[in-house]
């Protein structure tokens, strides 16, 4: 196998978003001005020439490359939490800085040239240079490059940050990173503006929550269904084109397997007269009720998480069943007050992934899946029947840029997206780990992508093999849904959450104090003169805030689980002098308004729970 085939499946490996990504530039190499030499350093190591109309340079040292690293690494501050690197070059500069950083830092490296990056491919062994701390970001288009940059410094905004150009990039790149920095810049100061609006979509998922554990009642936890359908098949149906094939056979063999569908393929079934066992349902947004739109529910259990638009859990009147979301904190505070028990599983996006977790912990096996194209067969988005059917062709004529061409399992030409890859490769890593356990999947929708390693067959192939015995279903769901309903008294869960109103406003307090105290740090900051003893006394009382709020109950278990993702750090201990340099005044000012932001998604999250507390009467 050649080097470059080797750094393509290493790429495959740990990213498949990367290598369609990279697979698709390799595939538009446009010629540019200047022409790349490959060539040598005196010591024999592997560089390029770069000639240019008025000018030619080597883009490592033309003596001694390894060296040249060696001298640059020593300037960068390793000590940093996030390391941004402009240019790959051979990576000999990366080879030299990765051992001097701390195992949890985070290096991003930008190439903005696709082909030195086909060169590195070509002459580089990648895993020798690469780690799981890097991400590479090779784009040479300001705007996404800055924009996919910024996604990563959100991450990082409360820790240090180095910035460094290598030294064969400053020739043609410095006006290029400083463009990138002008972006980034404007994005911070875009997420400003719309941190401040659209709470409802921002707290969403902790209102979806809170609600849902409010009407309890009547829901059984998952964990009664642990095993209870060992042996049995499952069929898990999705809404892609290839379903429209074997939908009418799905009611032909109903009690010969476990059928769980999700999403559009809801409809989709019940507008051809058949009911699944399990519907599951995950999404938040209130546009997840539309695809239940005039859908008969009658015999067909609920399968959910506390996320699920709290409307559809509310007027569900069939069988509930509750299974938790890994990181869902507050449901687990709430279950954990009661001493309830529940069943968690793995953090998953998508419908297509918890399908797979709940048919193994069902005990299903083989399972199957059908309608799951994860491609646009026959240029079609969904089967017919679906909500929210759209036309491809406007699409791709709208967006022809969004769309991958792939081939499909009968090695025909079709298109995919990034979404649909990066589903697949979630299922794949699901279906890997669960072939260990002896677990049996097969690929029964005729059309589309496919998995690696899993088996294609036709249902009908499938079920003249697999689907020969008739089982007790539904009863076997009656029976775990008697036994599992979780014992919670209304009067209890009415008098918790009263109390949870209670320490709202108890929280709403504290922040307002932390806000204001940082608030005028902030003024003094700025202003001419600073008072350092002054400063010193404030920096103290907001650290006594920062103590208080770790001692809070509500913070810590409802709050920071509700907005971890905007909160960023629990914690900020205040400097308590300043140095003289401009550089470190402007990070205690961004330290200072930081706390002050994250002050103000408390207090936002605090008001936003006052003026829904309707819901929880």
């Amino acid at each position: 196998m050649s080097l470059f085939k080797k750094n393509m499946e290493y790429l495959k490996k740990n990213s498949q978003d990367m290598y369609h990504n990279i697979n698709e530039k390799l595939s538009h190499i446009k010629e540019d001005n200047d022409c790349l030499e490959l060539c040598k350093d005196k010591k024999g190591r592997v560089n390029i020439k770069i000639h240019e109309t008025s000018r030619q340079y080597y883009l490592h040292s033309s003596y001694d490359a390894m060296k040249e690293a060696e001298k640059w690494c020593s300037s960068v501050d390793t000590s940093a939490n996030l390391i941004v690197v402009m240019g790959l070059g051979f990576g000999y500069h990366i080879k030299a800085l990765l051992p001097k950083m701390s195992p949890n830092a985070h290096l991003c490296i930008i190439e903005p040239d696709i082909r030195i990056f086909k060169y590195f491919l070509q002459n580089v062994d990648a895993c020798q240079v690469f780690d799981a701390r890097v991400t590479l970001i090779l784009n040479d288009d300001v705007k996404e490059t800055g924009y996919e940059l910024f996604t990563i410094f959100a991450k990082y905004i409360m820790e240090k940050l180095e910035i460094k150009v290598y030294s064969g990039y400053h020739v043609k790149y410095d006006g290029f990173m400083k463009a990138i920095e002008d972006e980034m810049i404007a994005l911070i100061h875009n997420l400003e503006v719309n941190m401040s609006t659209s709470d409802y979509f921002r707290y969403l998922w902790a209102m979806n929550v809170l609600i849902n554990n409010r009407n309890i009642s009547g829901v059984a936890s998952g964990n009664g269904l642990y095993q209870k359908f060992k042996g049995m098949p499952a069929i898990i149906v999705s809404a892609g084109p290839s379903l429209d094939k074997n939908v009418k056979q799905l009611g032909e063999i109903k009690d010969k397997a476990v059928i769980i569908a999700g999403g559009s393929s809801i409809g989709i079934l019940n507008r051809n007269n058949i009911k699944p066992h399990f519907m599951v349902a995950i999404d938040g947004d209130p546009a997840e009720k539309d695809i239940f739109e005039g859908v008969d529910f009658t015999d067909i259990a609920l399968v959910y998480i506390n996320r699920l638009f709290f409307e559809i859990v509310k007027e569900y009147k069939e069988k509930r069943f509750l299974f938790l979301d890994n990181e869902d904190t507050i449901s687990k505070y709430f279950l954990d007050t009661f001493q309830c028990d529940y069943v968690d599983i793995p953090p998953s996006q998508t419908v297509a992934g918890i399908n797979i977790d709940l048919a193994c912990y069902l005990g299903c096996n083989p399972i199957l899946f059908v309608g799951q194209d994860l491609a646009y067969t026959n240029l079609q988005m969904h089967a017919q029947g679906a909500a929210h059917m759209v036309s491809f062709e406007d699409s791709l004529k709208e967006n022809p840029n969004k769309f991958i061409k792939i081939n499909d399992i009968f090695d025909q030409e079709t298109y995919t997206i990034k979404q649909f890859l990066t589903t697949r490769k979630g299922m794949q890593d699901k279906m890997d780990k669960y072939k260990k356990g002896n677990i049996s999947f097969y690929n029964c929708t005729e059309g589309g992508i496919g998995f690696e390693n899993i088996p294609n067959l036709t249902l009908n192939e499938a079920a003249s093999r697999m689907l020969k015995e008739r089982f007790e279903i539904d009863e076997t769901i009656n029976q775990c849904y008697q036994e599992g309903q979780i014992p919670m008294a209304e009067e209890k869960i009415q008098h918790f959450f009263q109390e949870l109103m209670v320490k709202n406003d108890d929280l709403m307090l504290l922040a307002k104090k932390r806000y204001d105290a940082v608030e005028e740090i902030i003024s003094m900051l700025e202003s001419d003169t600073i008072d350092f003893e002054y400063y010193t006394t404030k920096a103290l009382e907001v650290n006594g805030y920062e103590e208080a709020l770790e001692g809070n109950e509500y913070y810590r278990k409802i709050v920071v689980g509700a907005i971890s993702h905007i909160l960023n750090t629990h914690k900020v201990i205040m400097e308590k002098r300043i140095r003289e340099t401009e550089g470190e005044m402007q990070i205690n000012i961004i330290k200072c308004k930081s706390i002050m932001n994250q002050s103000a998604e408390i207090l936002g999250f605090c008001s936003f729970i006052s003026n829904i507390k309707k819901y929880f009467e």
